[in-house]
């Protein structure tokens, strides 16, 4: 069951004990971000699980593509410029990938992450240009993950390249915001870092670009994989999501378009997938305009994700 508070000091918690470990997974915004999760808000949360006596870590992981989260350096710098540091949090900022993954079934979880017990994923609801909606799943299942994980999410819907097809034109090249696209005799793709945009595929009107049928459910099966593989390496798990400063676009965006919602304060539950269809409905009930925003990728996304998590971890 969702519930919904106003301030993130109403949001219940779970009950901690000396002892415990408790890592409160988040995205701290990329560089030039400021609709990402508030520090100020990271830092109550973080003052209220120390009370109990229980040690915490906030982390996130480092990108694939190549903008100012995509080293463990970086990330730790552009976090700083948002407000993320030891000493203004109150605790530890750990980038969870920065030794790497652990190999648990087909899945690279974060090694940083599995020294916690409790893992608190603290989402920020926005759109996003591929699966239309981001919130706690894409938290749990791109954000807990090394990057071989999320190349193993991504992978299905790289694009590929159909010489026959192909009219040189370079319009792809230009779209790319990443360069993984080059043009000399030919199209030549470097899709290892590639999050799968889409900005080239929707830009080639010739089908010299293309993605093979059933793509998108298979990486939407690896979103469910991951996020089941991911909850159950810990004890507890515990959701929070805030639909303030909803935005067209992720905080991994720069500029991420004007907010397309009103504030609508902070939801909890223990279940991800419901966390996010309340999410979405709560948005598009307060503002009808946010709904041609999500567009219809949300709900294939939410609605594959959960079939493929009702089937559980694999083992």
């Amino acid at each position: 069951m969702v519930q919904r508070y106003t301030s993130i000091g109403d949001v219940p918690l779970p009950r901690f004990h000396p002892g415990d470990v408790v890592a409160v997974k988040l995205h701290m915004g990329e560089r030039g971000n400021r609709t990402h999760v508030k520090a100020e808000d990271v830092v109550r949360l973080v003052s209220r699980i120390k009370s109990d006596g229980a040690r915490v870590f906030v982390a996130d992981t480092t990108t694939l593509y190549p903008r100012k989260r995509a080293t463990v350096e970086d990330y730790l710098e552009t976090a700083a410029l948002n407000g993320y540091t030891e000493k203004r949090i109150g605790c530890p900022v750990i980038i969870a990938d920065a030794d790497g993954g652990r190999k648990i079934g087909r899945i690279h979880v974060a090694k940083g992450l599995l020294e916690a017990s409790t893992l608190i994923v603290f989402s920020h609801a926005t759109g996003h240009i591929t699966t239309g909606f981001a919130g706690a799943i894409k938290n749990v299942a791109m954000g807990c993950v090394a990057k071989q994980g999320k190349r193993y999410i991504h992978g299905p819907a790289w694009p590929r390249h159909r010489d026959s097809h192909c009219r040189r034109c370079g319009i792809c090249v230009e779209t790319c915001p990443f360069g993984f696209i080059t043009l000399k005799d030919s199209i030549k793709l470097d899709v290892r870092n590639c999050s799968a945009c889409e900005r080239c595929l929707n830009a080639c009107q010739n089908g010299g670009l293309w993605r093979p049928p059933g793509a998108m459910e298979e990486s939407y099966r690896r979103y469910a994989e991951t996020c089941s593989t991911v909850i159950s390496c810990f004890t507890k798990v515990f959701f929070v999501s805030e639909l303030n400063r909803v935005t067209k676009f992720c905080d991994c965006s720069p500029n991420p378009e004007p907010v397309i919602s009103p504030d609508l304060g902070f939801i909890v539950s223990d279940d991800p997938v419901e966390m996010d269809r309340e999410s979405v409905r709560m948005i598009t009930e307060a503002d009808p305009q946010a709904s041609q925003v999500f567009g219809d990728k949300w709900d294939d996304f939410i609605t594959n994700v959960s079939k493929g998590m009702s089937k559980g971890a694999p083992h």
